[in-house]
């Protein structure tokens, strides 16, 4: 199925080699520099996800570009990507209608999110290690760059 959303994404247009190559230029940091405080980073809520709201989530999510990684905007849309994995879990866990994945089937959101698994694991790899010590701070550190 990844092989299927990656041939998808390339067809779409996302050049992930180019992409995967920019990380490691001098752009990658610049969204480091803008979003990297700690007050960008809002933690998940605990408060549940009715469908609605996960259809309204769903529906806004975007792609990033590298130099876009631990942006605010970027940050937010991370917050709102973990709550959406909580509440997934949970509908999963309690044999409940399953309307993350729903959601995220009816907006074709599946190439999104494999594109941003990439971009992310590529800045880590790639920028995070240039960053200044002290960057972030341990409650933006665990939001699992």
């Amino acid at each position: 199925m990844i092989k299927e959303i990656l041939a998808k994404a390339q067809a779409e247009g996302m050049d992930l080699e180019a992409m995967l190559k920019d990380v490691g230029g001098g752009n990658a940091l610049s969204g480091a520099s803008r979003g990297a405080s700690s007050e960008a980073y809002q933690p998940h809520s605990s408060e549940p996800m009715y469908a609605p709201e996960a259809d309204r989530v769903v529906e806004g999510l975007v792609s990033f570009d590298a130099h876009e990684v631990a942006s605010s905007k970027w940050s937010k849309q991370r917050a709102e990507i973990e709550r959406l994995n909580v509440q997934a879990h949970h509908n999963v866990a309690t044999n409940s209608d399953e309307f993350i994945k729903d959601a995220l089937i009816l907006h074709d959101k599946f190439p999104m999110l494999v594109h941003e698994l990439l971009v992310t694991e590529a800045w880590k790899e790639k920028a995070l290690p240039h960053l200044p010590e002290g960057v972030y701070s341990s409650s933006t550190s665990s939001m699992a760059l």
